[in-house]
C-alpha cells in the first residue's frame, strides 16, 4: 500500500479554514481545534481517487467526532462510541445519511447504513480501519450508470459493511455532485482525534472483459454474459487479481 502521511509533517496535505485544527505529533496527525478538513494533496494517484482501498489507526477521545469522506462526498463516520448499546448510522464505522433541508424536522436524514455491531474500543485506544471503495461509473456523456459502493468496511477486524450502494453523497460533501474521481478528506469537528499509519492502494486498472470463451471438453463458446460475473465476483472477494487474468 502506498503510505500517505510521512508521520513527520503535513506534507502532502492541505487544509482551508481553520488550518490550526491539524498538527503533526509524536508520528500522529492530531485534530483538534474549530471545524476544517484536511485534503491529502500529494503524489498518490494525483490525489484523485477512483476504486481503491484505504487502512488507518484512528484513536478518540471521551465524546469526539471525525470523519473520512471518500472522494471528499461520502463519509465513514469516526465517533466515541464506546458506550453505544444499538448502533446507528452516526455511530462508529456507520456510512453517514444522505441529508435534505426540505423534508421536515426527523426526516431530513436519509439512508444511512448502521455498522452490524459495535466493533469501538475505548477512548485513547487505537482503532484500525480499513475500507473498499468503489467509485460511480459514468458513460462517455457523462451520465451515471452505476452507484457508488462500499465494498466493505472493517473495524479492529470486525467487518461492518460489505457491498453497500450509495445513492448519492452523504451529508457535508466536498460538492453535492459524484465524479469519476475525487480527493481524500478528513473531518476536524467535535474534539480531538489523532490518526497515524494511513496508507491507500489504488485498483484503477481497466476491469478485465472475456468474451466468446471455449469450453475445453465440448469447443461450446460460453457466453461472456455468464462468465464475466463470475470474474467480478472473483476480483472483488479477493479469489483473483486483476494481474492474473490473461488478456490473449
Amino acid at each position: 500500500m502506498d503510505p500517505l502521511f510521512d508521520g513527520k509533517t503535513l506534507s502532502g496535505w492541505k487544509v482551508g479554514a481553520n488550518a490550526s485544527t491539524f498538527s503533526v505529533d509524536s508520528g500522529m496527525i492530531i485534530v483538534h481545534g474549530p471545524t476544517a478538513h484536511l485534503f491529502y494533496d500529494g503524489d498518490v494517484q494525483q490525489h484523485n481517487f477512483k476504486n481503491f482501498e484505504f487502512k488507518a489507526s484512528v484513536m478518540t477521545t471521551p465524546g469526539s467526532n471525525s470523519g473520512i469522506y471518500l472522494q471528499g462526498r461520502y463519509e465513514i463516520q469516526l465517533l466515541d462510541s464506546w458506550t453505544s448499546l444499538t448502533t446507528k448510522a452516526g455511530d462508529n464505522g456507520g456510512i453517514y445519511e444522505r441529508w435534505d433541508d426540505s423534508k421536515p424536522d426527523g426526516q431530513k436524514g436519509y439512508d444511512g447504513h448502521a455498522p452490524r455491531q459495535n466493533a469501538t474500543r475505548a477512548p485513547g485506544l487505537w482503532q484500525h480501519i480499513k475500507i473498499s471503495f468503489q467509485a460511480p461509473r459514468f458513460n462517455q456523456s457523462g451520465q451515471k450508470i452505476e452507484n457508488a459502493r462500499i465494498l466493505r468496511v472493517e473495524l479492529n477486524g470486525v467487518l461492518l459493511h460489505e457491498n453497500v450502494e450509495l445513492s448519492g453523497p452523504t451529508r457535508g460533501p466536498l460538492v453535492n455532485d459524484e465524479v469519476a474521481t475525487g480527493p481524500l478528506r478528513f473531518q476536524g469537528d467535535h474534539g480531538p482525534v489523532a490518526f497515524r499509519n494511513i496508507q491507500l492502494t489504488s485498483y484503477d486498472k481497466p476491469k478485465p472483459e472475456l468474451a466468446d470463451l471455449a469450453d475445453l471438453d465440448s469447443g461450446t463458446v460460453v457466453s461472456d454474459r455468464v462468465v464475466q460475473p463470475l470474474l467480478d465476483v472473483a476480483i472483488v472477494f479477493g479469489i483473483l487479481h486483476v494481474d492474473e487474468v490473461d488478456h490473449d
